[in-house]
């Protein structure tokens, strides 16, 4: 990473973007805020840059969000364009916007290409990261599948862990528990101070790590989930004993990129690997029940699921935007002796939201045991 006058920080409004920026950056029908920085200090390194800004709403509320931007000359002067990549409702044209300039120019590897890996490496170069060409990846030389996606991705994929770990700044290990010893076991001649290692390994601890690495290597633990594809993950980190601030800022800004991150202590990853981490599937089985209901009930299949999905999509936005508590926006729509209150009892009488919360328990008591299973080897 370099630029040494970052962080930067600009303030600006929200207002609709028009012309070549919404189309350039692949987001045709998206509002969003451009805001133009002039006079630059001149050691600004040109380059991919990545941060988040947070917009005002009102006196309580503020939305955090990725920005992408890049800084040319104008032919005097170096500035830079900053393009936030945000459908904004017209109700918040004009807010305040404090938007935080920091420079990435890392390369990333992956150790491990399956689907959590092409989630994140996905998500970071479509939120302008990194880039392809600057991501190296290790699959098993019988794992076609994943090396032939992060090839699609324009990057680099060896069959060598220690390759990854001499060639990239940061070091993702995305692989099952059980092959975590033997990753280790691979790096451990190779990794230096150098090298920041995040682990999104379920249930594979910080101190696990540590003790199979030199002393003083930069362990940080991440519990991501898919929807980081469409950079919409919702993370958690842990940072081990070596680690640094830069380090914590580093891990939050690529997974700020790709969605939401949180720092927790990392006895609470069992429950937030129940919860977030094992969530999308129980929203999908959500999402495919409801659908199923509307098709039984004459609806076009299609038409059920899209309803269905975007009905999800609209809730949860309007928990993360208003800051009011679910149980206040459901009655906020139902209505005495209606549809909705109807809906609601049948979900009562079938114990929906009881089985929810034994879903999360259960898979926490699993992560437990996987757990205890792992610190025994």
């Amino acid at each position: 990473m370099s630029g040494s006058v970052l962080p930067l920080f600009v303030s600006g409004v929200v207002s609709r973007g028009f012309g070549r920026g919404s189309k350039e950056l692949g987001c045709p029908t998206a509002n969003y805020s451009q805001e133009v920085v002039k006079n630059l200090p001149s050691d600004l390194d040109t380059g991919i840059y990545c941060g988040w800004a947070s917009v005002d709403f009102g006196p309580v509320h503020k939305m955090v969000m990725s920005v992408g931007w890049n800084p040319f000359y104008n032919g005097k002067e170096k500035t830079m364009e900053i393009h936030i990549l945000h459908e904004f409702p017209e109700q918040f044209y004009g807010a305040h916007m404090r938007i935080q300039v920091s420079h990435i120019d890392m390369s990333i590897g992956f150790i491990g290409g399956g689907k959590m890996a092409q989630a994140l490496a996905s998500g970071f170069i479509s939120a302008g990261v990194t880039k392809g060409s600057k991501i190296v990846s290790s699959c098993a030389p019988e794992d076609t599948l994943s090396a032939e996606s992060f090839k699609s991705l324009g990057a680099r994929v060896t069959h060598d862990n220690c390759d990854v770990i001499k060639s990239t700044d940061v070091t993702i290990m995305a692989v099952k528990p059980n092959i975590i010893p033997i990753v280790l076991k691979d790096i451990k001649s190779t990794i230096t101070q150098k090298n920041l290692l995040i682990s999104v390994a379920m249930g594979v601890t910080i101190k696990n790590i540590e003790k199979e690495l030199p002393a003083a290597s930069r362990v940080i633990r991440v519990m991501p989930n898919t929807p980081a594809l469409v950079r919409q993950g919702a993370s958690v980190y842990a940072p081990g004993l070596a680690t640094t601030p830069q380090d914590w800022d580093t891990t939050e800004q690529l997974f700020k990129s790709v969605g939401t991150i949180y720092r927790v202590d990392e006895y609470l990853f069992d429950p937030v690997t129940a919860l977030s981490g094992s969530g999308p599937a129980y929203i999908y089985a959500v999402i495919e029940a409801m659908a199923d209901g509307g098709v039984r009930m004459g609806l076009p299949r299609d038409l059920a699921l899209q309803l269905a999905a975007q009905t999800v999509v609209g809730a949860g936005t309007m928990v993360t935007t208003t800051m009011t508590h679910p149980a206040t926006l459901r009655d906020n729509v139902t209505s005495p002796a209606g549809s909705t209150s109807e809906g609601l009892f049948t979900l009562e009488e079938s114990s929906v939201r009881a089985a929810f919360i034994r879903a999360v328990e259960k898979a926490t008591r699993r992560c437990q045991e996987v757990n205890k299973g792992l610190d025994k080897h």
